[in-house]
């Protein structure tokens, strides 16, 4: 009896304790999440990238604790959210920045992600056929619809999605496309995404120093006008410390840039120089360059290579030119791009 009269004191006190806690513990929030920092706020420009990367994550408990709406919303406004188009694919962009910020993992692992971004994607279509003419939309708009659509073709995504909101969608992306300038992000009714069923790149094959054979891709020109200077504006906004040298292009990439040539006529993305760095065409100096000219490797996913402009013994000071994935061409300090994000790994290479 005694045993009894302890368990069922032990409940009554449990029970109270729950009916004192706030209803946010249990309930999901709906209210919109603010970043402490951004690139308006005046100490955005005074630290380094990976800094920001670890000031702008949102706390795992904010997260799991948001509902969908609002953590569409967040996601939206992630201030680094277009690095995803800074790798060699979507795919491996999504990836990192997944890795990099909880509130894109937590999206792409909920039911209902495809509901949220498609109604995200019904909003924006109000605000975009209300506009007055393509010149009165601002560079944040164009990156959010080509956002919204490669997370939309997203398998993980587009399998949740039904036929109606998949109609829906093809019609807003036609209707979006028309009035801004932008590529559709679906191809036609009976294909996936484009972002994401682009029929194979035409491929060739350059060659090392030591004729080693590189394959690569011939991706020709896949960015408007308006995307390419939405582009530019978007990495301007998250890199102010960057220079840019050359505007966004899918021509070619960082590992064709640095490896196979740097002229801007390069019709090459090369997405592995593995083969330049192991047939001894190339030889590694050491984690920090000797001189201007060599090449830098940053072992990241999917791998990212700079030109080394000003070398110094202090990698702080390492001034850098490299293209960023479609992005543009942009000379830097280490540690002011979207890939070191801290990471001392790196590895400097000379002819």
């Amino acid at each position: 009896m005694k045993k009894f009269r302890k368990a069922f004191l032990l409940v009554l006190t449990l029970c109270m304790v729950l009916s004192l806690m706030p209803a946010s513990v249990f309930a999901e929030s709906n209210t919109p999440y603010k970043y402490s920092i951004t690139p308006d706020s005046k100490d955005w420009a005074k630290h380094k990238s990976y800094e920001l990367v670890q000031l702008t994550d949102i706390p795992e408990n904010i997260v799991k604790n948001m509902d969908t709406a609002a953590l569409v919303s967040a996601v939206m406004d992630y201030p680094f959210l277009g690095d995803i188009y800074a790798f060699d694919s979507d795919e491996i962009g999504i990836q990192v920045i997944s890795e990099r910020f909880s509130g894109l993992k937590e999206l792409l692992g909920r039911r209902d992600a495809g509901d949220g971004l498609y109604e995200e994607y019904m909003t924006m279509k109000q605000e975009v056929t209300g506009l007055k003419d393509a010149k009165s939309v601002n560079f944040k708009t164009i990156m959010k619809d080509r956002i919204i659509g490669t997370l939309l073709s997203q398998p993980v995504i587009f399998e949740k999605l039904n036929k109606e909101q998949v109609n829906s969608i093809i019609e807003t992306s036609n209707t979006i496309s028309k009035k801004i300038d932008v590529t559709p992000i679906y191809a036609n009714k009976k294909s996936l995404f484009a972002e994401a069923a682009r029929a194979a790149y035409p491929t060739a094959y350059v060659y090392t120093p030591n004729f080693s054979a590189v394959q690569v891709l011939i991706r020709g020109e896949q960015l408007t006008s308006a995307q390419k200077a939405a582009a530019d504006s978007y990495m301007a906004s998250a890199y102010p410390g960057a220079t840019r040298l050359r505007s966004a292009t899918t021509k070619y990439n960082c590992h064709s840039y640095a490896w196979y040539s740097t002229f801007a006529s390069n019709p090459y993305w090369m997405n592995s120089p593995a083969a330049y760095m192991s047939d001894g065409s190339y030889t590694k100096v050491g984690f920090t360059p000797t001189a201007a000219g060599q090449v830098m490797y940053y072992p990241v996913t999917g791998g990212h290579s700079a030109i080394v402009y000003t070398s110094s013994s202090n990698i702080w000071n390492v001034v850098l030119t490299s293209k960023w994935g479609e992005y543009g061409l942009y000379r830097h300090n280490y540690g002011t791009d979207p890939y070191g994000n801290g990471a001392l790994n790196i590895t400097c290479w000379r002819r």
